[in-house]
């Protein structure tokens, strides 16, 4: 399965001092993980980035957060502050849809 390719390093990166800024920011932990993926090259022009992930040479951005959404489903510590926020939308979306739980 792809998305346990990066199920090590998104666990490593939740953990981290860093944590509950990429628990909070999908748009952090993807860049992160690109950043890591490209290793760290500070002189890529914004046309080399582009071509790395026009050949799929960078992780698709759906699976790092399929995989983060794994990992919170296994270890409830690692959902970031926005998870409680975004279950009560929810919530209030499906009741204004009409649907019953």
């Amino acid at each position: 399965m792809k998305i346990l390719k990066h199920y090590d390093l998104v666990k490593e990166l939740l953990e981290s001092s860093k944590g509950k800024e990429y628990q909070d920011c999908y748009y952090k932990l993807i860049a992160r993980v690109w950043w890591d993926e490209i290793g760290q090259s500070e002189t890529m022009t914004a046309r080399e980035f582009l071509l790395l992930l026009r050949y799929k040479k960078l992780s698709h951005p759906e699976s790092i957060m399929r995989v983060r959404r794994k990992i919170e489903e296994e270890q409830k510590a690692l959902r970031g502050a926005t998870y409680a926020d975004r279950q009560r939308e929810q919530s209030t979306v499906r009741k204004d849809l009409g649907y019953a739980y």
